[in-house]
């Protein structure tokens, strides 16, 4: 997964509105979205919303997966037996 359609799929999950990038059209996000679209991730709305796309069901599995993760903890790789 790209660092654009992570992006993406946080912006769905946590805002209402269209990704603010978006209208500025640059390739990658065309690319990105098709790529979202077609794993069903992302899903058009009905156009009664102010947003093009939604989270969809497995974006939103996928997501909430990806944030019950810990943080990575900066550990020494060899261990001193004060470490242990």
């Amino acid at each position: 997964m790209t660092c654009y359609e992570l992006s993406l799929l946080i912006w769905y999950y946590t805002r209402p509105g269209d990704y603010p990038d978006l209208t500025t059209n640059p390739p990658i996000w065309g690319t990105t979205i098709d790529r979202l679209l077609n794993e069903h991730m992302l899903v058009l709305t009905d156009g009664s919303q102010k947003r093009t796309y939604e989270l969809g069901e497995r974006g939103t599995i996928f997501l909430e997966a990806v944030l019950k993760l810990p943080w990575p903890v900066q550990k020494w790789v060899i261990e001193t037996p004060r470490d242990r």
